[in-house]
């Protein structure tokens, strides 16, 4: 089988197997954050969603993989702790309006979004401490 696309359903299912590896790693993940002060906390907080909401909104019945990363967004922007996770969810938002109105994407497509997602959580850092300074 070649997959040449991917929808909301296999967008859901990535990000809900890249949830698990977090949980795996996370130990390894919090040993990361040295700024502005060690607190040790980056995985979990990248984790923390205490309703769930990041997860379940963004698996169910999802119908293109913009709907799949709005609904990433909206729960994990809800349920962010700390600054990992307020940054987690702008990947998210940069992800779901590269993938707006799509209901397939292909591998180009999604790099795209993924880059999209980068630079907006870039540029949500850079504005934060612009705004402090």
């Amino acid at each position: 089988m070649s997959l040449n696309t991917i929808n909301g359903n296999d967008f859901a299912r990535s990000v809900k197997a890249g949830c698990i590896r977090l949980e795996h790693n996370r130990d390894e993940v919090d040993l990361l954050n040295v700024f502005p002060v060690p607190d040790g906390d980056t995985g979990t907080n990248m984790l923390s969603d205490p309703d769930g909401r990041g997860q379940r909104r963004g698996t169910e019945q999802p119908g293109d993989p913009g709907q799949s990363s709005q609904g990433n967004f909206a729960g994990l922007l809800m349920g962010a702790r700390g600054n990992s996770g307020v940054i987690m969810s702008q990947i998210f938002r940069g992800i779901a309006k590269a993938m707006e109105g799509k209901e397939t994407a292909n591998a180009a497509e999604l790099a795209q979004a993924l880059r999209a997602g980068s630079d907006t959580a870039y540029k949500a850092v850079m504005n934060r401490w612009k705004v402090q300074y």
